[in-house]
C-alpha cells in the first residue's frame, strides 16, 4: 500500500523459463496479471531464463531452441493482447544480460549460495535442482539494484564531450560502455583493439540533453552507458519493487527473505505469490507439458480443447480439486468478468454469472452439471486463443517459430548439454630449451614422478609423444600464509613439467576461496593472499622465465568469458546427482557430516568445470582433489568426449605431529610455513613426531622423501665422529635402510632436517626482507 501510494511507476519482476510450448496458464494468467500491473501504473520486466531451461533439463536442443522458445513465447503475448505499449513490458534474457555483467551477477549468486544452508535433498537430486533457486535468488537482486531504462543523447550532445584524460578526438561511433558516476559525472569509455580502457568525461550541458521521455536527466542516478550502433545510451538504475512468482517459488522467496537479512537491505521487493493452476486430471496440483492429453496449450486448436476439457475430472457438485473450476476462476471470469452457460430451458434455460461464488453455488447444489459447465468452459477458452492461433496462422516468423517449437518439443531422452566446447590455441613457448631434444619417455619418466598416482599412464605417454607442449593445470585457494607443501612441493613438481616443455596454467581460485568463506570471504584480503603466494614463488624459484608458467585469477577470467565458463558449470551440475557431488566435498576441506552450504555444491562443479574452462590436457593437483578430477573423466564420457583430463596426483605431505595425515594451517605446531624464521623451523622440527626404527607414519622422513631429496638430490646428516660420523645419503631407500637398522637416529636426522628446510627457505625470507611490496603484502597475510 505505502509503494503505491508513494510511487507513481513501480518497477515488477517477472520470470519464465523458454522450455517448450506455453501452457494457458504461462499464457494467458501471465498477461491478466501483466496487464492488471500495467493498469496500475507499474512497468514490468519479464525475465526470460533462458539459462534456466537448458539447467533444469528442459530442452532438447540447448540454447538455440531455448531461444525460439522464448520468442515464440514473446509472440503468443503480442498475439492475446499484452499491454506492451509504450515500453510498459521489457523482456530481457538472462543470458545477454548476466554475460553482459556477468562480475555483477555470478559473485552475488556465489554470495547468496555461501550464506543459505543445504537443506535435505534426495541424493537422486540433480545438482543443478540445488543451484538454481540460488540463481532465481540472485536475480531478484540483480534486477533491482540495474533494471534498465534508456534514453539517447542528441546528436548536438555527443559533439560537446570534453576532457579527454589521454587528449584524443571522441567518436560516438566508438563509443562501447561507459560504467559508474563519479560524483555527478559519469565517464564516457572509447573502444580501442584491447578492450574497454580509455576515459573521457561529458560536460554537465551535454549530460543533460537528448532524453526521449522528456525528462531532465538527473546525474546522480547515471551509472552506464552503452552503443546501440553508433548510438549511444544512457542506463539509469531501477529498482524491482514488485517480484510476481508462483506459489511453487515459495523457496526463492524465502532465499532472498534470507539474503536480504544478511546484507541489510532496507529496500525490500513485495513478493506477489500468484496461484499455480493445477492440471485437468485429478489430483495434478500443477499443469505438466510433458501431459499433452491434459494440458491446455496456447498453440491448441478447437478441437483439442475440447477434447481436453471433456476428459478432464470435473465430478458434480465437488469443487474442491477441481480443475475445470479453478481454469473458470483464473481464466475466464478475469478474462470475460462473466461466465456464460448456454443450455436448453428443460436443463435450466442458459445463464450468465458475474461472480465466482455464484458458479460455485449453483455447481454445489447440482443446478449447474458439469455436462452444462464444460461445453461452456471450451467454448470460452477458445474464444480466448482464437487470435493467437490466427497469428500463427498469418504471421510467417511466428508460423515457422512454432514449427522449430513443436519440432523439438520433446523433453530430452539423452543429455545433449549446455557446453559447446571452443578450440585452443596452440602454445608457443619464447625460448627453446632441452625439452625438444627429450625423447617421449624421458618426458613421461619426469612428469610420472610428479605425481603418486596418474590416470592413466598409456594416455600419459600417448600425450607427450602427440603433444610437444600439454597444458597442465595446478590451482590453489589464497586462504592464509603458506605452507611448505604448497611453496616447496609445488615448485618442484612445477619446475618438472615445464622442464618437459609442458605449459603450467596456475589457477589463483579466488572467488573458491570466497566460497569457501576463507578470510572470511572479503575478496579484498583474498586478493592480497593471492598476491603474497605468488612472490613466494617467485622467490623460491619457481620457472618464470620462459612463459610456461601462467597465474589466472579465476574471478578475471571467468568474468571476461562467462559465456564459456557458467553453461559448462551448470551442465556439470545438471548431469550429476546430488550424491555424486557430495562425494567431492573434501576437496573444500569438508566432510559430509559437516552443516554444509549451497556453495559446497557450486564448488565442485566449478572445479570440475575449471579443467575444461582451462583446456587442460594434465591436471596436476593433489591426492585430496582425486574424486573431483575423477568427476572430470566422468564428464567426458558423458559428453562423449575422446581425450580425457590426465589426473596426476600427487602425495599430500602430512602434519608433523602424530597421527595428522596433512598440514593444518589452524595448528601451527604441524605446519612449516614458507615465511618462517630459521628458529621457528628448528623449534617445529625439534617437536615433530619421529619414533627411532620407525618408518610409517613418520612425517620427518616424509619431508626428506618429497622435500629434500627433489631439491638437492642429497641428504647430508652432519655428527660427531663417535655418532658415525658424517654421512651423505643419495637416495631415499638408502636414508630408509639406515634408519630402520638404527643406524640413523632422530637426533641426528633433525637437525640434519631442519637445516635443509633453512637453506630452502632462506631466498624467501630475503626477499621479503628487502622487497618492499613483498614485505607490506606478509605485513597484511600474518
Amino acid at each position: 500500500m505505502n509503494l503505491l501510494a508513494e510511487k507513481p511507476q513501480p518497477i515488477c519482476y517477472d520470470g519464465f523459463v523458454p522450455s517448450a510450448r506455453m501452457h494457458i496458464a504461462e499464457g494467458v494468467m501471465k498477461i491478466i496479471n501483466v496487464n492488471k500491473l500495467t493498469s496500475a501504473g507499474c512497468k514490468v520486466n519479464i525475465w526470460i531464463e533462458d539459462y534456466f531451461a537448458c539447467l533444469s533439463n528442459k530442452s532438447v536442443g540447448g540454447m538455440e531452441y531455448v531461444s525460439s522458445v522464448g520468442n515464440y513465447s514473446i509472440e503468443i503475448w503480442k498475439a492475446l493482447g499484452m499491454n506492451l505499449e509504450r515500453g510498459k513490458v521489457e523482456f530481457l534474457w538472462s543470458s545477454e544480460e548476466t554475460n553482459s555483467r556477468a562480475a555483477e551477477y555470478w559473485p552475488l549468486v556465489l554470495d547468496i549460495a555461501r550464506i543459505n544452508k543445504l537443506n535435505s535433498m534426495s541424493d537422486s537430486d540433480e545438482a543443478a535442482q540445488i543451484i538454481y533457486p540460488c540463481l532465481q535468488c540472485a536475480d531478484i537482486f540483480f534486477l533491482e539494484k540495474w533494471l534498465r531504462r534508456w534514453s539517447r543523447p542528441s546528436a548536438m550532445s555527443m559533439s560537446m564531450y570534453e576532457g579527454r584524460k589521454d587528449g584524443g578526438a571522441f567518436g560516438s561511433a566508438a563509443v562501447a560502455y561507459v560504467d559508474f558516476s563519479m560524483g555527478n559525472r559519469c565517464g564516457l569509455l572509447d573502444r580501442d583493439r584491447s578492450g574497454l580502457r580509455r576515459w573521457s568525461w561529458p560536460s554537465a550541458m551535454a549530460m543533460g540533453e537528448g532524453r526521449e521521455d522528456g525528462e531532465a536527466l538527473d546525474l546522480q542516478r547515471c551509472r552506464m552507458w552503452a552503443s546501440r550502433s553508433a548510438d549511444v545510451a544512457v542506463h539509469l538504475p531501477e529498482q524491482a519493487d514488485i517480484c510476481q512468482l508462483g506459489m511453487n517459488s515459495r523457496e526463492v522467496s524465502a532465499l532472498s527473505s534470507a539474503y536480504s537479512n544478511y546484507i541489510k537491505e532496507k529496500h525490500r521487493p513485495i513478493i506477489l505469490s500468484n496461484r499455480v493452476l493445477p492440471d485437468l486430471q485429478q489430483g495434478k496440483e500443477k499443469v505438466a507439458k510433458s501431459d499433452t492429453l491434459f494440458t491446455i496449450f496456447m498453440d491448441d486448436d478447437e478441437v483439442d480443447v475440447n477434447l481436453k476439457i471433456k476428459k478432464a475430472y470435473c465430478p458434480p457438485k465437488v469443487v474442491e480439486g477441481n480443475p475445470c473450476l479453478e481454469y473458470i476462476k483464473y481464466i475466464t471470469l478475469p478474462w470475460f468478468n462473466e461466465f456464460k452457460v448456454e443450455r436448453k430451458v428443460e436443463n435450466g434455460g442458459s445463464k450468465t454469472f458475474t461472480s465466482y461464488e455464484d458458479i460455485i453455488a449453483d455447481y454445489e447444489c447440482g443446478e449447474l452439471h458439469p455436462s452444462d459447465l464444460k461445453p461452456a468452459l471450451s467454448k470460452a477458452l477458445n474464444v480466448i486463443l482464437q487470435p493467437v492461433r490466427d497469428h500463427f496462422k498469418h504471421n510467417a516468423h511466428a508460423k515457422e517459430l512454432l514449427k522449430n517449437v513443436k519440432k523439438n518439443g520433446k523433453r530430452r531422452s539423452a543429455k545433449s548439454g549446455l557446453f559447446k566446447e571452443t578450440k585452443s590455441h596452440p602454445f608457443d613457448p619464447t625460448k627453446s630449451n632441452s625439452a625438444t631434444q627429450m625423447s617421449a619417455e624421458e618426458k613421461f619418466k619426469i612428469v610420472r614422478s610428479v605425481a603418486e598416482e596418474c590416470l592413466k599412464e598409456d594416455e600419459l605417454m600417448n600425450l607427450l609423444a602427440k603433444k610437444p607442449h600439454p597444458i597442465c593445470y595446478d590451482g590453489f585457494e589464497p586462504s592464509g600464509r603458506m605452507h611448505i607443501a604448497q611453496g616447496v612441493m609445488k615448485t618442484i613438481n612445477v619446475n618438472k613439467l615445464t622442464s618437459t616443455g609442458c605449459k603450467v596454467k596456475m589457477w589463483i581460485a579466488d572467488w573458491f576461496a570466497q566460497l569457501n568463506n576463507k578470510m572470511g570471504g572479503d575478496m579484498e584480503k583474498i586478493k592480497i593472499v593471492g598476491e603474497y603466494l605468488i612472490e613466494i614463488w617467485k622467490a623460491v624459484g619457481m620457472n618464470l622465465k620462459d612463459g610456461q608458467i601462467e597465474f589466472l585469477w579465476a574471478s578475471e577470467e571467468i568474468s571476461s568469458r562467462p559465456h564459456d565458463y557458467w553453461p559448462l558449470v551448470l551442465d556439470i551440475a545438471w548431469r550429476n546427482n546430488l550424491n555424486r557431488i557430495m562425494r567431492c566435498i573434501q576437496i573444500m576441506g569438508r566432510s559430509e557430516q559437516d552443516e554444509l552450504t549451497i556453495a559446497q555444491i557450486f564448488y565442485p562443479c566449478m572445479q570440475c568445470g575449471d579443467i575444461f574452462f582451462l583446456k587442460a590436457d594434465i591436471c596436476q593437483l593433489g591426492m585430496d582433489q582425486r574424486k573431483v578430477n575423477v568427476l572430470a573423466r566422468e564428464y567426458c564420457d558423458d559428453i562423449k568426449r575422446k581425450n580425457k583430463p590426465i589426473i596426476l596426483s600427487h602425495h599430500m605431505l602430512p602434519g608433523l605431529q602424530q597421527g595428522q595425515e596433512k598440514m593444518s594451517k589452524s595448528d601451527p605446531l604441524s605446519a612449516i610455513f614458507m615465511d618462517d624464521d630459521e628458529a621457528d623451523v628448528n623449534v617445529k622440527i625439534k617437536q615433530a613426531y619421529c619414533p627411532p626404527e620407525v618408518v610409517e607414519g613418520n612425517p620427518c622422513l616424509k619431508y626428506i622423501q618429497y622435500l629434500i631429496f627433489p631439491w638437492f638430490h642429497e641428504f647430508k646428516v652432519e655428527r660427531h665422529a663417535s655418532n658415525g660420523s658424517e654421512k651423505t645419503f643419495t637416495s631415499f631407500e638408502e636414508l630408509v635402510a639406515a634408519y630402520t637398522r638404527g643406524e640413523l637416529l632422530p637426533d641426528d636426522l633433525k637437525p640434519s632436517l631442519s637445516k635443509a628446510l633453512n637453506r630452502i627457505l632462506q631466498p624467501v625470507r630475503d626477499h621479503f626482507k628487502n622487497n618492499a611490496h613483498a614485505s607490506d603484502l606478509l605485513e597484511k597475510v600474518k
